[in-house]
Parts: structure tokens; sequence; C-alpha cells
């Protein structure tokens, strides 16, 4: 379609408009997402142009879209259902239709909750990333000078359309991607770039939707509308965004093979079996009982329960967690990307140093450059200007009077201000960037050699009003964004735990350097074509990213099996955070930092960070000596049923015991959620062989000594075979219990105490089953000798494993 039609008295150069294949290629490919670098390519005056017709608009309306985010998105109720699908939410199912299978209703039935529980809960905490999409939609709903049938008129941004002029000026939100054709501006675009100081803005660039017009006006054609432009874009990135869940995958991945492992065994229990004369009927509710223990069915309570009580902790400790699992995540991350400004940085620029010329002092420089500034303006670099003149004590000069002020402007990228001394003599100064110095009167020759570091350079002349007369130079002002007090002491504290740094920013790569330097983060910077090429692993700087690099570059580490955190505080941060295991909104974020955030900072800096890890990283060994504990007794019991039947040709305990055996174990190692463990000093990392070998000789450790004791019970004590049976069950118990003070410290297993609920659960746990053993109920009794010989028995081995585990569990 062309526009030319929708025009009123069309000049000669709308004769060969360059939007027209911009238009056509919204119309054929709305799926566009190239960059978002200035799409002009001829100059345009928009003098001669009209503006698009009210039809015109509209028929482009229907095709490409209204100026807002739209992205479809699941119903409620589907977002719910989606929380009954999954590793855990599968071995929930699991174990409910076995227990219901073999008539075990209140079983089934605590099952069954603890499924709704963990759905309801997962289901609360994703209405986050929700909540960052909505806010970010709210901030496409602002109003909008277009031109139209050839008039100027205010509209809800939304009915913007690629090819509308749209004018703006000092306060407006830019409402799409557009290309600017007249006026010069001063923008903060920090909000989606991250750059600490606002940029100069003239005909021919680029503007960003969601960048703040701090100066100035012009006017500008729209280039790209809705989830195309800038913001657009980062608001489907958040959208898109998928946090991995490394602890679902190792749960499946262990259940897994635990139910493989029962399965063989049942395999081979029904041939033994049929040769001792058993049914293949009666061996089936058996069989579904093996496989039953193989299901940690405490584990999602006692994972939530883990995170929660560490939530809690960390949440007097300045640190909210959002996202339950991110505790456990930050166990194992090994990469930390981290935003620069307002996360490293104050975010507040100030005069970070003093150049004078010779024969000026930094007195004298500063009072120039505050008598060429304006305090009511608010702009940065002239508050900074003020403030390090009020921190040294610097007024005014007495014997000046300002007489006249030109503010900045973009155009010319200087102030100027007109001075009388107190002899009634006038003169100017101006201040400005050096590079236009010389138009405003500086020699070339004070000029070369000039000291420009810092992330921003202004220099301050001084000159007599005469026509022509050369301007002297006073000095220059160097300003930067400077780096929390804090900030070196944090990144080494992390360090120190083994998590590698990388910083991440859209601030200028001379910017990036200042902090890099001062972190010790290795340098040269890299860009943008880095991360999209994947050559990341070797660049600790990132300088000049979007939102959408920010993105890829999490993506990236992950696909090399890094998991990755991420801190930021801005807008362009937000898709980023989602996507990182772990990702950390700093104090003073966005609200849309928040949302997306899986964690938040209450105190300024990354101070929390490091407490965070050490909590996380003490939850990962609580869920890892559960998980061990578990999979040690699964083998041991497997072990024993199948050994049992091969070695006594009998069935040493019965399908009651194995269900009893099941609740007394697993749900008493609940308590292991809230025991004293110690954090490691380095990231964690699930190692599913190294943990099922150690598990395997740990098991066969326990095996040999139940097996040895229903074989003294038989052979040496002459007992019945119920009692026989009760004193395998007891002894399984007793192993269990032993097995939690064996594996829940990597050292000796006297180094820390057991925690108050642990030790509380432990004793009552013997209590009760020494209870069952000891009396007619349930379980035939045992004298009360057999179960004291056998306590001390079981406590003895329990002191041999503890050395022999020693060369796995490292301290």
């Amino acid at each position: 379609m062309s526009i030319r039609s929708s025009m009123k008295n069309p000049g000669p150069l709308m004769q060969e408009n360059p939007w027209e294949p911009i238009i056509a290629n919204e119309l054929s490919d709305p799926s566009d997402s190239g960059p978002l670098e200035s799409t002009m390519s001829l100059p345009l005056s928009e003098d001669t142009f009209s503006g698009l017709t009210t039809e015109a608009a509209a028929e482009l309306l229907r095709n490409v879209g209204p100026n807002a985010v739209s992205l479809s998105e699941p119903s409620q109720i589907h977002l719910l259902l989606l929380k009954f699908w999954g590793p855990i939410p599968w071995m929930l199912e699991t174990a409910f239709f076995l227990e219901y299978v073999l008539g075990k209703r209140l079983e089934a039935g605590i099952i069954i909750v603890l499924l709704f529980v963990n759905a309801l809960l997962a289901f609360t905490k994703e209405q986050k990333g929700q909540e960052a999409l909505a806010l970010l939609r709210s901030r496409l709903e602002i109003r909008a000078r277009v031109k139209r049938d050839g008039i100027w008129q205010e509209i809800n941004s939304e009915g913007l359309v690629p090819g509308d002029l749209v004018h703006i000026r000092t306060g407006d939100f830019v409402p799409a991607d557009m290309d600017l054709v007249s006026g010069n501006l001063l923008v903060d675009q920090s909000s989606l770039t991250g750059e600490a100081l606002p940029v100069e803005k003239n005909p021919k660039d680029a503007l960003w939707s969601g960048s703040l017009v701090r100066r100035g006006e012009g006017n500008g054609f729209v280039s790209r509308t809705g989830s195309r432009c800038a913001f657009g874009k980062t608001a489907k990135l958040v959208h898109d965004a998928t946090t991995r869940s490394h602890f679902e995958e190792v749960v499946l991945q262990i259940v897994r093979s635990l139910l493989a492992f029962d399965l063989l065994l049942a395999i081979l229990l029904f041939p033994l079996a049929l040769h001792e004369g058993s049914s293949p009927a009666s061996l089936i509710p058996f069989v579904l009982i093996l496989l039953v223990s193989a299901i940690p069915v405490a584990l999602p309570p006692t994972f939530t329960l883990a995170n929660s009580l560490s939530a809690e902790v960390l949440s007097r400790k300045g640190v909210l967690v959002t996202r339950l699992s991110a505790i456990s995540d930050a166990a194992v991350m090994e990469d930390l990307l981290c935003d620069k400004t307002g996360t490293l940085t104050e975010n507040r620029l100030t005069l970070q140093e003093l150049r004078p010329s010779p024969g000026v002092s930094e007195k004298d420089l500063l009072e120039a450059a505050m008598a060429a500034s304006d305090v009511s303006a608010q702009d940065p670099l002239e508050m900074a200007i003020f403030d390090e003149a009020k921190k040294r004590g610097v007024m005014s000069s007495g014997q000046e009077r300002r007489v006249s002020l030109v503010p900045f402007d973009p155009a010319t990228k200087r102030t100027e201000a007109v001075v009388e001394s107190d002899r009634g003599a006038r003169y100017r100064i101006v201040k400005g960037a050096p590079g236009i110095m010389a138009m405003a009167g500086v020699p070339e020759k004070d000029l070369e050699g000039l000291d420009l570091s810092g992330q921003r350079t202004i220099a301050v002349a001084k000159g007599d009003l005469l026509p022509e007369a050369p301007l002297k130079m006073l000095g220059l002002l160097s300003f930067s964004d400077p780096l929390r007090e804090e900030s070196p002491a944090v990144i080494q504290t992390l360090r120190n735990l083994g998590i590698r740094i990388r910083l991440a920013t859209g601030d200028t790569p001379e910017g990036a350097v200042d902090v890099a330097k001062s972190l010790d983060l290795a340098l040269p910077p890299c860009s943008a074509t880095a991360i999209a090429d994947g050559h990341v692993m070797d660049c600790e700087v990132f300088a000049g990213v979007m939102p959408e690099d920010k993105f890829h570059l999490v993506g990236v580490l992950q696909k090399m099996g890094r998991i990755v955190g991420m801190t930021g505080d801005g807008v362009n941060d937000a898709p980023a955070l989602k996507q990182a295991e772990v990702g950390i909104a700093v104090a003073k974020s966005s609200d849309i930092a928040r949302a997306a955030a899986s964690m938040i900072l209450v105190a300024p800096g990354l101070g929390g960070l490091a407490e965070a890890l050490e909590e996380g990283r003490k939850v990962y060994h609580r869920i890892q000596n559960y998980v061990l504990n578990k999979i040690v007794k699964t083998l041991e019991v497997a072990l024993f049923l199948t050994g049992g039947l091969l070695l006594f040709h009998t069935y040493v305990v019965d399908s009651r015991m194995i269900l009893l055996l099941i609740f007394t174990n697993d749900f008493v190692t609940m308590s292991l959620a809230s025991d004293h463990v110690r954090f490691s000093v380095h990231p964690n990392r699930w190692n599913i062989r190294r943990l099922m070998a150690m598990a395997i000789l740990i098991a066969f450790l326990w095996l040999t000594l139940t097996l040895s004791v229903f074989y003294a019970g038989r052979a040496w004590l002459h007992l019945s075979p119920g009692a026989c049976q009760t004193l395998a069950f007891f002894t399984l118990v007793l192993t269990g219990l032993g097995n939690v003070l064996v594996i829940r410290e990597r050292g000796p297993l006297w180094m820390t105490k057991p925690s108050r609920a642990l030790s509380l659960a432990i004793f009552g746990d013997l209590f009760v089953v020494a209870v069952l053993a000891g009396t007619n109920l349930l379980l035939t009794p045992l004298p009360l000798s057999v179960l004291l010989g056998d306590i001390f028995l079981v406590g003895t081995t329990t002191l041999l494993v503890d050395r022999v585990k020693g060369a796995f569990l490292k301290p």
C-alpha cells in the first residue's frame, strides 16, 4: 500500500517517500524482529507532509494492529492445570494411583492433598511474571500529538501507526519507535539501555519507545509500534522468558532410576516366588508397594518447607524471595550477570575531577561552571556541579553578578552566561562539550592534548563580549556515576564463594571500563555481536547491550550448561531477570524489574546477595541429605526383600510393614528441612552418578547388617516367623535413623548438633516403633533384651558407616 494517496499537497520530496517500504514491510511481515537502529534512508521535511488521512491510518491500524503489546495468554484455569504436569506432579500422581489400587485410601488422600498444595503454591508464584507484563503494557498507555488530515491532534498512543508524524517535547515519553526529522533533544533512555547519562538526539537519530525527553522538542516519523518497538520487544521477552528448575530435573532423574531399579528387582522376584510356590497374583500387591517405596512422597513438602524456612530467614536480612525454588537454585549458581547503573553504581552523577588550566585555581573553575549553570533546570550535570560546590563550601563570587543565561541547547551543545563584575565589566562564560569549544571561540591550540578521560567531560571557557573575541580555557570538569562504596567488597565476597562475575550494561564501553577496572574484571569489553555469535565464555564485560542482548546472554550461558544469576533494577533488565535461574532485583528497582525477579534486595547494592547464596547452599545440603537418605533406604529395602526371598525363601517383612516403614522414615526425615548444616564455599552441583555410587556403598553396609540380624533372629535366637519379621522391621527403622545421622554431616557426625526438630523426630520415631515392636500392637512382640541389643548393634554400625562415608562426603 502507498501512503501518497493519503497526503494533502505532497511536496516533491514526498514523491519518493522512504517510509513506503517500511510500511509495506510492516504489512507483509508482522513478526519483524530486526534491530532497533534507525530505518531512515532519506532526509524528510515534515513541512511538506500534512499527515496521514484518518482513512489511511485506520487501514494501517487494522493491518499492523494497535500500538500496544498484544500477546496470546492461556487462561488462568489452563495455567493452574499445568501445575499438575511435570516431574514432581507425576511423582505424586503415580504414588496416588498405586496407593489407590492397593486400597490404601488414607495414604492416597494424604498424597492428593500434597499434590494440590504444591500445585497451588506454584500457581501463585507464577503470577509474578504476569505482573511484570502488565506493568510493561501500562507504560505504553500514553497520549501522543500526531499530525492527521493536515492538523495536529492528540490521540491515545495505541492509535499510532508506522508513518505517523509525531511531535514530542520536554517531559514526554516517546510513544513508539521513531526517527527524528527535526529538533534537537536530550533523551533519558536509561530504562532501556542502562546508560547513566541522557543522550543527545539529532535529526535522523532513532528514538526508542519508553524513553523520556529531558530537554528540547522536535518531530519524528513513527517506524515501529506495539510489540515491534523497543518497549514492546522487552514486554514480549518477559512474556516468553522461562525459568528452568534444575531441582525438578534432578528429582525426575533420581525417581526414574529408583523405579527402574525396583522394576528390575520385581522381575527377578516373580520367578523366585513361583519357585517357592507363591502365585503371581499374590505378588502384585507386594510389587506395587515396592514401587511406592521408591517414590519420595515427602520430598515436595520437604522442599517447600526447607525453602520457606530459609525465605523467612532471608526476609529478616533484607532479601525478599518471590519464587521459592530460587533459593535452592542460588546454591548451584555459577555466573552472576550484574547490571551497572543503580546496581554497582549509585545511579547519580558526581563531579569526579576538576582539571583547571595553568594559572586557574579549582575554586575559580568551579565558580565559573556554577555561573553557567541553572540549578532550577535539574540537569544531572549541573546538579552535580552545585553538589560539589556545596561539599567544598564554594559559593558564587560576591564580586560578580550573572546578567543572563542561555540554557543548554542540544543544537549548540553548550550553555552560555553573561557575567558582570563589581566594576561593571561584562564577559561571557561558556560551558559545553570540548569538541564544540572551537566553534564557541576557543583557539585550536588550547584544545590540543586535552585529557578527556571520564564518562563525560565538559569544558569551561571565559572571554570578552567583544565580537570575535577569543575565549580562554579555564579547565575541564569530569563526571562519572560512582561505584557504591560497598561494591568492590561485595564482589570479592561473591568471588570467594566461587561465583564468576560478569558486567552487562547498556552504557558506553568507556563507562563500562571505568567500573570494570575498579572491580578487577577482565577487559576489553565485548559487544552484542559476541553474544549473537555465542562467544561469551571468556568475556566478563559486555557494553552497549540492549534488553534483548541481556536476555540472549543469559540463554547462551544456560545452553553452555551454566547456572546463571542476574541482577538489575530497570525495565531493560526485566527479561533477563525472569530468564535467569536466579533473578535479583536490587533496592529501588522499577516495579517491572521487581515483578520479573525471583529475589528482591531491600538494602541498596548487592550486600544481601552473599547471604542469599549461603542460605541457598544450606537448603541444597538439606535437600541433598533427604534425597540421599531416600536413595539409600530404597536400595536397602528393595535389596533386603529380594535377598531375603533368595537366601531365606520367605518374605522378610510383609506389605503392611513396608507401608508403615514408608511413613515412619519418609515423614520423619522431613525434619531435615530445618536441620543445622554448613554451606559450601563453592557452587553446588547435583552429581547423580556420584550420589548413586555413594548411596549404593552405604546401602550395602546397612544391607549387610539387616540380613545378618534377620539370620541371627532365625538361627540363633530361634524367633517365630512373625517375630523375625518384626525384628527385620525394627532393624530397618533403626538403620533409617542411623542413616539420617550419617548423611546429614559432611564430616564426622558429631561435628554439628542436629536441630531440635530433627532430634525430637528421631527420638519420637524410636519410641513409637519400640512400643509397636515390644507390644502386641500391629506387630508380633519382641523381648526387651532383643530390642536393646538391636539398638546397640545398629548404633555401633552407624559409627562404622560414618567412617566409611568420609571418603565420599567431603567436609
